[in-house]
C-alpha cells in the first residue's frame, strides 16, 4: 500500500507497513486495527506499534483526520501500555530497559535466600496479560510473584490454599515449573517433590491435578498445545519424560530411557508445536507423541547453572544466554546451533545457581521480558526476530 506521495509506510524493521491506500479508506483500515487491540487479538498492538513507529507515521494521521472523514478516527480505548509501546518499537536484535513499579529486592528475599535462585523460567498469560512465576528460597517461604502489563507493576500474589503459611520452610525453587494455557491463560504449576496444580484464571480457584507417575520431584514442566484435544502438561523428572493430557485429565510415561538429570534442566515450548528437554548439553524435541527425538548437542550446558533459556517466541528457536556476552541460537529448521552476537545487552555475568535471571518469552509482542537481580532489580526487553 502507498501514501499520498506514493511511498511505502515503512516500519523500523525496514518492511512496509500494510495501511491502505493514499485514500481516505487508509483510516478505516486502521480503525479495523485499534479494534483488534482492543480486544487483544495476538499481534495487533504491535502492529499499530510498529505504524507509529516509522518515520512517516504522520501520513497515516492525515488520513485519519481528513476533513469529512472523522468517523475514521478511532484508536483503542484502552491505550498502549509500557510493555507494548517499548516492545511495538523495537527492531530486530535490540535490548531495552523497560521501566516498572513496584519492583524491590523485598518482593524476592526471603531470609538469607531468595525465590529467584535455582530457576530462569517465568510463565506469560497472553489472555490477562500478565507474568506469573512460583519461586522459593532455599528452606524459606514460596512467593507467588507477578507483572501486569495494564498497570506496569509488580506484586506478590496470595497464596494458595495448598501453600504453607507464609515463611514456613519449603524445599522448592520453582525450576523451571511454571507453565500457562494460552489459549485459556489457566496457570499451572508443578511443586518440587509433590503434585501440581492449576489456577483457573477465570473462576480464580486452585485444583490439584491427579497423581503423576514420577518418584515425587520434577525440574522441567511445559504446556504443550497440541496433546489431546484441549493440550496438557509434557513433565521431565530423572531419566523420564510425562504427559498430561487435560481432556482426559490423566498422566501417561512417554519415555523412561533419557539420560537421568537431578538438576535444573532446559525446559521451553516451541508455540505449542514441542517441547525442547536437555540433559547437559544434549537437546531433545518432545512433540504430543512419540519418543523423544534427539537434536544437536548445544555448545553449553543447558542447565540452569551454565546458561538462561528461553524459545524465541516468534521463531521458536531456543536461545541461550551463557553468560557476559556469550549467547548462542538454536535454529528448530536445521538442526543446528550457531553464535549469537548480543548488541547492547545488559550484562549478564557469570551464569550460576545465584545469578537470579528470569526469563519471560512473551507472545503477545514478540518479545522476551528478562527480570534481573540487583540493587534495585531491573527489566530489559530482548527482540530477536
Amino acid at each position: 500500500a502507498t501514501t499520498p506521495a506514493n511511498a511505502p509506510l515503512v516500519d523500523n524493521d525496514g518492511t512496509s507497513a500494510i495501511v491502505g491506500t493514499a485514500s481516505p479508506y487508509g483510516g478505516s483500515f486502521m480503525a479495523s486495527l485499534a479494534y483488534a487491540v482492543e480486544h487483544g487479538y495476538a499481534g495487533a498492538a504491535a502492529a499499530w506499534n510498529r505504524i507509529f513507529a516509522a518515520s512517516n507515521s504522520n501520513v497515516i494521521d492525515a488520513l485519519n483526520n481528513q476533513v469529512g472523514y472523522t468517523q475514521f478516527s478511532i484508536t483503542p480505548r484502552s491505550g498502549l501500555t509500557a510493555l507494548s509501546a517499548a516492545a511495538g518499537a523495537m527492531v530486530s536484535g535490540q535490548w531495552v530497559q523497560l521501566s516498572t513499579t513496584g519492583l524491590t529486592g523485598a518482593l524476592f528475599n526471603t531470609g538469607a535466600n531468595n525465590t529467584l535462585d535455582w530457576m530462569d523460567k517465568g510463565a506469560w498469560d497472553p489472555i490477562n496479560k500478565q507474568a506469573r512465576w512460583f519461586g522459593n528460597g532455599h528452606l524459606e517461604d514460596r512467593r507467588f510473584h507477578q507483572y501486569d502489563e495494564a498497570t506496569n507493576t509488580w506484586s506478590n500474589l496470595a497464596d494458595p490454599p495448598w501453600d504453607p503459611t507464609p515463611a514456613s520452610p519449603v524445599f522448592d525453587h520453582g525450576y523451571r515449573n511454571n507453565t500457562c494455557d494460552p489459549v485459556s491463560g489457566d496457570f499451572y504449576y508443578r511443586a518440587f517433590g509433590g503434585p501440581a496444580y492449576c489456577l483457573n484464571r477465570a473462576a480464580n480457584t486452585w485444583t490439584t491435578l491427579p497423581a503423576d507417575p514420577t518418584s515425587g520431584t520434577t525440574v522441567g514442566t511445559e504446556w504443550l498445545g497440541s496433546i489431546g484435544t484441549q493440550g496438557g502438561l509434557v513433565m521431565r523428572s530423572g531419566a523420564s519424560v510425562f504427559v498430561w493430557d487435560k481432556a482426559t485429565n490423566a498422566w501417561s510415561t512417554r519415555s523412561s530411557s533419557l539420560p537421568s538429570v537431578a538438576y535444573p534442566l532446559c525446559s521451553r515450548c516451541d508455540a505449542g508445536n514441542f517441547v525442547y528437554g536437555s540433559s547437559g548439553s544434549s537437546l531433545y524435541r518432545i512433540n504430543s507423541t512419540g519418543a523423544p527425538i534427539t537434536l544437536a548437542s548445544a555448545p553449553v550446558s543447558l542447565d540452569a547453572f551454565s546458561a538462561i533459556t528461553f524459545a524465541e517466541p516468534v521463531t521458536g528457536n531456543l536461545i541461550a544466554l551463557a553468560g557476559g556476552t556469550t549467547a548462542y541460537l538454536y535454529n528448530r529448521l536445521t538442526d543446528s546451533w550457531s553464535s549469537l552476537t548480543l548488541t547492547g545487552a545488559p550484562s549478564f555475568g557469570t551464569i550460576a545457581s545465584g545469578s537470579k535471571i528470569i526469563a519471560v518469552p512473551i507472545s503477545t509482542y514478540g518479545v522476551t521480558m528478562f527480570l534481573i537481580w540487583g540493587a534495585p532489580p531491573v527489566v530489559w526487553l530482548y527482540k530477536h526476530k
